[in-house]
């Protein structure tokens, strides 16, 4: 599936954007994946469209001057979602940084004189590769689902306007994202400019069962993804890369990606880390 005809899949699970004045309408068309989506000023427009559809489940994206968010119409679903580097456990992680001891950060080697440069293939709302960016390392991640990357983009945006006023933001600056495809980018990414030392695969964890109920944020991922199945081909992509180091997360007792083993495992209570290592 292409990343085009991704955008088309996704883009059907939400019904428009709702501004919360008119100026903002022009930086909505200028994020990639949401050219296409109704835009709205009035909420009663928004509901007014919305009832005819038959889709209870379904989204939409609210733009205020604080940032984008990710709203339910059947609002029992779950919460706001909204990409916030500035509060809560990222919020923490950006004052202290994440402990080179951390499982995450042994698992890259990352240390106070290691520092590589890392490619995040499954970027979702970027909690961990923020965390490897909090320990001073350059991150990049790419993300083919529109929604997830306009949210993704929002927060980075509002995440970057932050160093201008605080301090202890300006060491977890290094950190951008793609509107791409990850096999894509990688199979075009071939030659010295596009190097990383590392590439970190997350690929969604299946549900327990049926009725477990995950954070709201994953919720709404799996809501609004819908997995084509190609995680064997992106590891595959990711191991004939350049990259010296491949890290997989998976859950501590899940089978190993597409059956390969890893050089090694670091497991924690619930995950766990597959490491591939490359010599030369």
């Amino acid at each position: 599936m292409s990343i085009f005809e991704n955008r088309i899949k996704a883009t059907s699970q939400i019904l428009g954007v709702l501004l919360s004045q008119p100026i903002l309408e022009e930086k909505v068309s200028e994020m990639e994946g949401l050219n296409d989506c109704p835009v709205f000023i009035d909420i009663n427009d928004l509901n007014s469209f919305a009832n005819s559809f038959d889709r209870s489940h379904d989204y939409y994206l609210y733009f205020a001057e604080d940032g984008l968010s990710l709203k339910p119409f059947n609002k029992s679903k779950h919460g706001n979602i909204k990409v916030d580097f500035l509060a809560g456990k990222n919020n923490h992680r950006r004052i202290y940084s994440t402990s080179y001891r951390s499982d995450i950060a042994r698992a890259f080697a990352i240390s106070s004189k290691n520092k590589p440069k890392i490619l995040d293939c499954t970027a979702g709302f970027g909690s961990d590769a923020f965390s490897l960016a909090s320990l001073g390392c350059e991150v990049k991640l790419i993300e083919r689902n529109p929604l997830v990357y306009a949210l993704l983009y929002d927060g980075i945006q509002r995440m970057k306007m932050a160093t201008r006023s605080d301090k202890h933001f300006k060491k977890c600056i290094d950190i951008s994202c793609e509107y791409n495809d990850s096999i894509c980018y990688l199979n075009e990414s071939s030659d010295n400019k596009n190097f990383f030392d590392a590439i970190y695969l997350d690929p969604m964890f299946p549900p327990k069962s049926k009725n477990a109920k995950a954070k709201k944020e994953m919720q709404a991922i799996q809501n609004i993804i819908v997995f084509e199945g190609d995680y064997d081909k992106l590891l595959s992509a990711a191991l004939e890369s350049k990259a010296k180091r491949v890290v997989v997360k998976r859950p501590v007792k899940g089978s190993f990606l597409s059956d390969i083993s890893p050089s090694f495992s670091i497991k924690a209570r619930t995950i766990r880390y597959d490491v591939f290592t490359k010599n030369g």
